[in-house]
């Protein structure tokens, strides 16, 4: 891999790993996702990403990361809808509430456009745009 890039990895990997943990620990049904869009926003703000106001959907969030130059534009997304079963794991950061779990895929795609957001806003970022 090349090493900037893996040197970024390994820098914001706490960071993801963070989020992830705090999100799988708040699980929100699909459309009642407050607190998950609310922690979203928040975490993109701290990375200097500004999201989109015009959003129309009531969860969720919408941000674009403009590159240095014009060129291609590249798309990421996550699922941040919970699933409405128990979890019965004994992780130490288990969901906190009862009936309500993130599964392991769900809680693989939320951080990782973090991560690549996050890398995409530092000073050195490549042409296009991010979504």
């Amino acid at each position: 891999m090349n090493q900037p890039i893996q040197d970024l990895l390994d820098r914001y990997k706490g960071d993801a790993i963070s989020l992830r943990r705090k999100l799988h620990q708040s699980p929100e049904l699909s459309m009642q996702e407050t607190n998950t869009t609310r922690v979203i926003r928040e975490t993109l703000e701290q990375y200097g990403i500004r999201c989109m106001e015009d959003y129309s959907l009531p969860t969720g969030a919408a941000a674009i990361l403009e590159g240095k130059e014009p060129g291609k534009t590249l798309l990421l997304r996550a699922d941040i809808d919970a699933l409405p079963m128990e979890e019965k794991s004994a992780l130490p950061f288990a969901s906190q509430h009862s009936g309500v779990c993130h599964t392991a895929a769900d809680m693989i795609s939320i951080p990782l456009p973090f991560s690549c957001a996050h890398a995409s806003s530092l000073p050195w970022s490549s042409p296009g745009a991010a979504e």
